[in-house]
């Protein structure tokens, strides 16, 4: 009677062989070969438990016999894995092959595997909703590394998004755009001075300080009485001395500005009688000629001692401050100590 093949655990194993016509039990009749089992049967209880004990130990290799505690002496065969392989690798589907590779490799390597994915996740939304909603892990810098959990979302004095406190912020360069269009553009009244006024034309000096000049003679005036306040000050003990100090350093102010009024004054003088004279060449028939910066110094550096001449005393006060002035220069370009001979 041929074998039957029966599926244990989705895989075709073999049946149990039967033996059961008469042609089974010559061949049994004629096998000179004593049956073990038949006589560890009859030799007693302890031998058959012996035998049991060693075919529970047998059960754990492939392929072993299982023998029936019946009479009718049927031998029931286990079959082995590699046999069972074989026949689910011709109906299994290609899917299940791929889950048992899978549950082959370790679990170390699938979480190495997952990571990796995952970073490429990042990489790829890093530009999309990501970069806009933060994410999970936290919000990022310029150069993609993570902030601390302080610097999200506080006032204005924390470092918000920047990648330490010393960094400079970073703002958008975008314009917000009001929803509120001005159709049609109203001209504003704007204050202007006409004297500045492109239209008023170029500034005419001269004309200036005629216009002007009662405004020099206010500021002297303003300057004696300043004087005098500050040699009141100087004498009354009572008055505290930062007043004094106040008085001597708005006195100070005033006299500079007066000085700065008068050698400016004096130089646009000279510079108006050179152009005086020039004209005067020029019509006698000589070629144009244009002072250098360096001639003008010294034109400028001639009419101040010019008009120092007519006061000797002044003159005098003059050249004594620029003595010391470059008696100062020359102290600080000497050496401090002689160099020794070599």
């Amino acid at each position: 009677m041929p074998a039957t093949r029966t599926r244990q655990g989705g895989a075709r194993a073999p049946a149990a062989a039967t033996f059961e016509s008469d042609d089974d039990e010559q061949l049994f009749e004629q096998d000179s070969e004593e049956d073990e089992w038949a006589t560890d049967r009859q030799a007693g209880p302890s031998r058959a438990s012996a035998f049991q004990q060693d075919s529970d130990e047998d059960d754990d290799e492939p392929g072993h016999a299982m023998y029936d505690d019946d009479d009718d002496g049927v031998a029931a065969f286990e079959s082995d894995p590699g046999e069972q392989l074989e026949d689910s690798d011709d109906d299994a589907d290609p899917e299940a092959a791929i889950g048992k590779q899978l549950a082959s490799i370790p679990f170390t390597s699938l979480l190495k595997a997952q990571k990796q994915l995952n970073k490429g996740k990042q990489k790829a939304n890093g530009k999309g909703k990501g970069a806009q909603e933060g994410g999970d892990d936290g919000a990022r810098d310029a150069n993609g590394k993570k902030l601390p959990k302080n610097a999200k979302g506080k006032g204005k004095g924390d470092h918000a998004g920047r990648s330490n406190k010393h960094a400079p912020t970073e703002m958008s360069a975008r314009r917000p755009v009001s929803r509120a269009r001005q159709v049609v553009e109203t001209q504003e009244l704007k204050s202007r001075d006409p004297r500045f006024d492109v239209l008023s034309g170029s500034v005419n000096k001269d004309l200036f300080r005629k216009s002007y000049s009662f405004l020099a003679e206010q500021h002297q005036q303003e300057l004696e009485t300043m004087r005098k306040t500050a040699a009141a000050a100087r004498k009354n003990r009572q008055l505290p001395q930062e007043e004094k100090d106040r008085i001597d350093e708005a006195l100070r102010r005033m006299e500079n500005r007066e000085v700065t009024r008068k050698n400016k004054d004096l130089q646009e003088e000279a510079m108006r009688q050179w152009k005086k004279e020039e004209a005067d060449k020029r019509k006698e028939g000589k070629k144009a000629f244009f002072l250098k910066e360096s001639e003008k110094k010294k034109l400028f550096l001639k009419a101040k001692y010019d008009d120092l001449a007519q006061d000797k005393r002044k003159l005098h006060k003059a050249m004594d401050k620029k003595r010391r002035k470059t008696s100062q220069k020359e102290k600080k370009l000497m050496p401090k100590s002689r160099p020794g001979p070599y």
